[in-house]
């Protein structure tokens, strides 16, 4: 069964003004990334809330944590792992998707803009503002493939980063999100 991960599209929601060709023809949307159903039903389980009724009573509330916080993580690799084998996905003119892994304690997606049809200097410009839109997109959701996601990172105790590169400069614009401004 094919479900689809809403991978928050920062340039579609109020990022406009980065591609000077498609200045005037943007609109607030989404962008899709289809995703497979292959992780295991008690990671899944375990990282939608759900307690298998094996799982052996009496640990300590620490021990308890790190498993779940590890379950997390192992729902999210898998998560990953479905998203990648759908990229690259072209989100808009000059944008396109072309990783999701994780570095360090943070999710992150990685975004090549095509310079010089998306200017770096645009990103920097409006980078607190995409996150604002962004962080309220994230918050007011019905996706429910966008709440699992936020759900696992949650758990997992992890941060969201979308990364834009710029294809001849190199340079790099991070928008990024602590685990505790995930937490809404």
């Amino acid at each position: 069964m094919i479900k689809q991960l809403i991978i928050i599209a920062l340039f579609a929601l109020g990022m406009t003004g980065c591609s000077e060709d498609t200045k005037q023809n943007k609109s607030q949307s989404g962008s899709h990334v289809e995703k497979s159903e292959g992780s295991n039903n008690n990671v899944k389980n375990k990282a939608a809330g759900k307690k298998n009724s094996s799982e052996k009573v009496g640990k300590s509330e620490n021990q308890e944590k790190a498993e779940d916080k590890s379950v997390y993580k192992e729902a999210l690799k898998a998560e990953i792992k479905d998203v990648n084998a759908k990229l690259p996905v072209k989100v808009e003119e000059g944008v396109t998707v072309t990783n999701f892994t994780v570095e360090n304690n943070d999710a992150v997606y990685y975004y090549m803009c095509e310079e010089p049809k998306v200017g770096m200097d645009a990103i920097v410009q409006a980078q607190q503002k995409m996150k604002e839109n962004t962080r309220q997109s994230l918050q007011t959701t019905n996706d429910p493939e966008t709440i699992h996601l936020l759900r696992m990172l949650r758990g997992a105790e992890m941060g969201l980063i979308f990364r834009y590169k710029g294809t001849k400069s190199g340079r790099t614009v991070d928008v990024s999100y602590s685990p505790a401004e995930l937490e809404f």
